[in-house]
């Protein structure tokens, strides 16, 4: 299992997020993002309801191009892209832009 929880664009956490060095691993920018609504329409959105997909769509593009790959190597491969959040509240770190396909 790998939790994740939302930044703003620079890597700081947002003052709504969850956090804890024992129970949130990852930070990704999910402040502000762009998204179409259940109507369709465009508008922003925050929060860690939205750094959790983003993650998810990372994980499954890794998949795609490592199909042999298992849980542990998803999670290892999270760790290698993550930089040092300089916080103590999160164990791996801040993963700038989980949408580029850096380290594929």
């Amino acid at each position: 299992m790998v939790v994740v929880t939302s930044s703003d664009f620079f890597g700081r956490l947002s003052p709504q997020s969850n956090y804890g060095k024992d129970s949130v691993d990852l930070i990704v920018p999910a402040e502000q993002v762009d998204v179409f609504d259940h109507r369709g329409v465009h508008t922003t959105a925050s929060g860690s309801s939205y750094a959790a997909p983003r993650i998810a769509a990372l994980a499954t593009r890794f998949l795609a191009k490592n199909t042999k790959a298992a849980t542990p190597d998803i999670i290892d491969y999270f760790r290698s892209r993550a930089i040092n959040s300089n916080t103590e509240f999160i164990r791996f770190g801040w993963i700038p832009d989980p949408s580029d396909d850096f380290k594929f």
